[in-house]
């Protein structure tokens, strides 16, 4: 058992996302990882990374409060018709994948 905690790459949500891993923490619930959500998105003209919120700090985040597994998800609006039509499932990102197997693989340690 355990939770992850999902963040954006904005400098204000490290305020909220400290206010979680302290709720965390306080109720002995541990941190199994770190997702940041719409972290860049691949321009389809030229194929180059862009970030529209300045690049995130997830693995400096996840440095300071001890865990290991972190996962960006990129900016993408096939996902979002995809879930308008409660279609998640056919969302392909292999780097959730291997966050999930990941995840797996820490909570069968336990």
């Amino acid at each position: 058992d355990g939770i992850v905690i999902v963040t954006t790459p904005q400098e204000l949500v490290s305020m909220v996302v400290s206010k979680a891993v302290n709720m965390a923490h306080s109720m002995n619930i541990p941190i199994l990882g770190i997702v940041e959500n719409m972290s860049y998105f691949d321009c389809d003209d030229c194929g180059k990374r862009n970030y529209p919120f300045g690049q995130g700090h997830v693995d400096q985040l996840a440095g300071q409060i001890g865990v290991n597994l972190t996962l960006q998800l990129p900016i993408n609006p096939d996902y979002a018709h995809l879930s308008d039509r409660g279609q998640v499932e056919f969302i392909q990102l292999d780097d959730v994948d291997e966050f999930v197997k990941c995840l797996v693989d820490i909570t069968s340690e336990e």
